[in-house]
């Protein structure tokens, strides 16, 4: 079995291939708002496909054990997306504050795993 060695240099991206991007990332730095809605509209498509393809899965489910969790999953991820296409601003606050709490979550666990690897009374606390 021969193996083809990998060329570094087919890996290469040529400049032109960075202008899209760079154009959309300045246009979402010059319009916030509407980079944001536009964010907001994406993801709420994603839920109520995500949504509506559970709901599906659950189906050949019927007989089996798990049904009833992934039917209200996907009914749940497809209520939810459709709240987020009807009033993206408020999913998008909501978002946010959702990503926020779980940063914060997040914290406090890091920080209480510390403080049980490490006491206080240790000399290495602090």
């Amino acid at each position: 079995m021969s193996r083809t060695p990998l060329c570094l240099s087919s890996l290469r991206m040529e400049s032109q291939d960075f202008a899209p991007f760079t154009i959309a990332g300045i246009i979402s730095l010059l319009f916030p708002v509407l980079t944001a809605l536009s964010v907001s509209l994406l993801l709420g498509a994603t839920f109520v496909t995500s949504g509506a393809s559970g709901v599906v899965a659950a189906f050949s489910l019927r007989y089996a054990w798990g049904f009833w969790p992934v039917f209200l999953s996907g009914l749940a991820a497809a209520v939810l997306g459709l709240l987020v296409l009807f009033d993206p601003l408020s999913g998008f606050v909501a978002l946010t504050a959702l990503i926020g709490a779980g940063l914060l979550l997040n914290g406090v666990f890091e920080i209480s795993l510390e403080l049980r690897l490490h006491p206080p009374t240790s000399p290495s606390w602090w």
